[in-house]
């Protein structure tokens, strides 16, 4: 196992907008995983220059994860599979409220708002799936963004060290395929030299702004194609094999002090 930055809430010490000279911009990012994704974005805050008191990462159970998971309550444990996107919607909600008077978010539209979220079982079953879009929709009309991946966040990851094959194809979530649990994107990671510790913790060794730079663009060209084939009007997330991670970061780098060009 590695080790991550701890989880901490931010205070009005520690990150002030009077601290950011070059931007007044703030990115929220709420994760559905909540150990692989999350130790993802404080890396990526650690790879780019003049982020971390730009980009938070806000966990939707960031008061029971403080907790030793051998003293976790029956109800904590619950709550931690409380994840869903439209429960990051929720999340973001009570985050801007419970601290508007430290980031005055009122006063700086340009602050954007996100939810990470995989395909995977959220489109298992019709209800879910309904949920899902549903959450989206939330997103839309609150003005938040969503960086969804199809089927897991593992399949973003892969991207940074490798374009996807034939056999990865066989896992898309897909009008003819559904949901199906799968170690593939997990082995395809170890295969390619850069493999989770314990299913789900990420080596920062593995990961440079060189690879960032390559998965954003495998991912954006694979998401213009869909789009160019899609008989969707919109296509607000990957229907095949993919992910729109790729647009966060985007984002994430044009506030940051060390561009990827």
């Amino acid at each position: 196992m590695i080790n991550m930055p701890a989880l901490s809430n931010r205070t009005a010490s520690t990150l002030t907008r009077t601290r950011r000279p070059r931007s007044d911009k703030i990115i929220v990012v709420a994760c559905e995983g909540q150990v692989t994704e999350e130790e993802y974005f404080r890396l990526i805050q650690s790879l780019l220059g003049g982020i971390k008191s730009k980009v938070i990462i806000k966990s939707i159970n960031e008061d029971i994860l403080s907790v030793d998971s051998s003293r976790r309550t029956f109800e904590q444990k619950s709550r931690l599979g409380q994840n869903k996107p439209w429960q990051l919607v929720k999340r973001l909600d009570e985050f801007r409220q419970e601290e508007e008077a430290v980031y005055e978010f009122s006063k700086h539209p340009d602050d954007e708002f996100w939810i990470v979220a995989d395909i995977d079982e959220n489109t298992a079953d019709p209800n879910k799936s309904s949920k899902l879009e549903f959450a989206l929709d939330l997103c839309d009309k609150k003005n938040y963004h969503y960086a969804v991946s199809n089927p897991f966040f593992e399949a973003w990851l892969l991207l940074h060290h490798d374009d996807f094959n034939s056999d990865d194809y066989k896992y898309a979530v897909t009008d003819k395929h559904r949901y199906e649990k799968t170690d593939h994107f997990r082995n395809r990671l170890k295969a390619v030299g850069a493999p989770l510790s314990n299913r789900k913790h990420i080596h920062p060794k593995h990961y440079s702004r060189g690879k960032v730079k390559k998965a954003i663009k495998r991912a954006r060209r694979l998401f213009e194609i869909e789009i160019s084939r899609s008989q969707h009007m919109q296509l607000r997330y990957p229907h095949n094999l993919g992910s729109t991670v790729y647009k966060l970061l985007e984002n994430i780098i044009n506030i940051s002090d060390e561009k990827i060009s």
